[in-house]
């Protein structure tokens, strides 16, 4: 429950503008998902009375309701200047509360909707809708950096726990040595899938979004053709990664994602 706490939203503090969230839905009892529950996708044959598991979807998203209030009347022009950055928006935007157990977390969200709180024909303030881009609350960001001096050849073992029990997508970038050539990284378990480059030139650099799945060059050149296509990609716990290639270094922007519930 949150309650009473400032906020940051697009990283602006509401203690600008006086305001707080002083509570999340109608009443004392808080009834609200945890994140990251399961719907599976299943198949029945005909004149067969068993459903088959073709697949899972990680739903619903993280949606709640919250009062943002002031202690004090909000005089209309004030209205208009703290309407303007709460409402209307249309892209996700990053929403931090200030409260002990959410210090490390942010919601990726939408406020889809406002209205206006009165006390005697004087407005205290907003009830709203919070809906988030996925079931999670995201939290940092690792990154991980490894640096060769020699043609990379070794085994780094990496333990995902963020909370999401699909695959996890890094960004990622490398850059190529003198020597130019290849790339590749072997998940030991990801069933030994491998992420592979031939054919890269000296000193080059490329960078990834594997979740976006966007691949450019420094080079400015159209590397998809020297890409086997498999993007990096991580399953939860544990990930043994054998990263071989001439390379000088690769780096790997990993996000964590947790189960908040509101």
């Amino acid at each position: 429950m949150f309650f009473g706490f400032d906020f940051l939203l697009d990283t602006i503090s509401s203690t600008d503008y006086g305001i707080y969230i002083s509570g999340i839905g109608d009443s004392g009892v808080i009834e609200s998902p945890f994140g990251s529950g399961i719907t599976p996708i299943t198949k029945k044959l005909l004149r067969n009375p068993t459903e088959y598991i073709y697949g899972f979807e990680q739903t619903p998203v993280l949606e709640f309701d919250i009062s943002i209030t002031s202690p004090d009347p909000i005089p209309g022009s004030m209205r208009d200047i703290i309407g303007s950055w709460l409402f209307g928006k249309q892209e996700y935007r990053k929403l931090r509360i200030i409260q002990n157990d959410l210090q490390d977390v942010y919601f990726n969200c939408l406020i889809t909707s406002g209205t206006g709180i009165y006390v005697g024909n004087l407005c205290y303030g907003w009830r709203c809708h919070v809906k988030n881009d996925s079931p999670f609350a995201y939290g940092s960001t690792i990154t991980v950096l490894r640096q060769y001096y020699a043609p990379a050849n070794e085994v780094y073992t990496y333990n995902n726990l963020s909370a999401n029990a699909y695959y996890t997508y890094p960004v990622l970038g490398f850059r190529m040595s003198s020597y130019g050539g290849t790339l590749s990284v072997t998940n030991a378990n990801d069933s030994n899938r491998v992420f592979s480059f031939t054919g890269l030139s000296a000193n080059e650099v490329i960078n990834m979004d594997c979740q976006r799945q966007i691949l450019t060059s420094d080079t400015g050149l159209l590397r998809i053709s020297n890409f086997n296509k498999k993007w990096l990609r991580f399953v939860p716990g544990i990930n043994a990664l054998t990263i071989v290639g001439n390379i000088d270094y690769i780096t790997m922007l990993i996000p964590i994602v947790k189960k908040v519930g509101a």
